[in-house]
């Protein structure tokens, strides 16, 4: 039983093992953030990130090789995802599978993320409540034969409620890239022709995706028995 492109001039599938590893895997994203199970989240991510919330934070916000252990201390940030009063439930719907190359696959994941944050330890009453409606991508590497999560690029359809009072909120600061020195290592950019500014690292990164794409004829993976 394969997974496979339909229609599709060259044959590209995903084996039966590989997507159920590649489903529980967005199982285990999801509830290990929904229980704060980071221990549970530190096994299923690859050795590093790509971390792009550019489309929901602003352009600083974007790594594009992040360490596992920094990312596992951004969304335990008790500014953040580790607030033991905010409760939160991350549920994922549709989803299409792009594959890039025998060890990278993104997925396109439809995402509804509830949040209530407490008044206290009791949580007996809720203070505020904020949900996000959004897109993922989230992308996948094959490592040693097995499976991790590897990064995510959100994009918010729209919010409901008081979401922007649910989290205490992070620094970039805390997280940026430093230099040698100890330094903020500032995103590089050029100007283009139209005045317009692009990060050199997104560049580089799309350039990867879009050969990758090219060589697979930019087929997606939906679900076929």
């Amino acid at each position: 039983m394969t997974i496979q492109t339909q229609p599709s001039a060259k044959n590209v599938t995903l084996s039966l093992d590989d997507y159920l590893q590649l489903t529980a895997l967005m199982f285990s994203w999801g509830d290990s953030y929904d229980s704060k199970d980071w221990d549970r989240l530190r096994t299923i991510i690859a050795p590093t990130l790509m971390i792009d919330y550019r489309r929901v934070m602003g352009d600083q916000w974007y790594w594009e090789a992040m360490p596992a252990e920094d990312y596992m201390r951004m969304v335990s940030d008790p500014g953040f995802l580790g607030d033991p009063l905010v409760k939160t439930q991350h549920l994922l719907g549709a989803t299409k599978w792009e594959q890039l190359s025998e060890t990278e696959v993104i997925g396109h994941h439809q995402l509804r993320a509830a949040h209530n944050r407490f008044t206290d330890l009791t949580l007996q009453r809720v203070d505020r409540r904020g949900h996000g409606h959004a897109t993922n991508e989230h992308f996948y590497k094959r490592i040693n034969g097995t499976w991790k999560f590897a990064g995510l690029r959100p994009t918010v359809r729209w919010n409901e409620y008081d979401f922007e009072h649910i989290f205490k909120g992070i620094k970039f600061e805390d997280y940026a890239p430093k230099s040698d020195k100890g330094e903020i290592e500032k995103p590089s950019a050029c100007a283009t022709e139209n005045g317009e500014n692009e990060i050199n690292g997104a560049k580089k990164e799309m350039s990867h995706v879009n050969e990758l794409r090219s060589a697979s004829n930019e087929k997606y993976l939906d679900f076929v028995v």
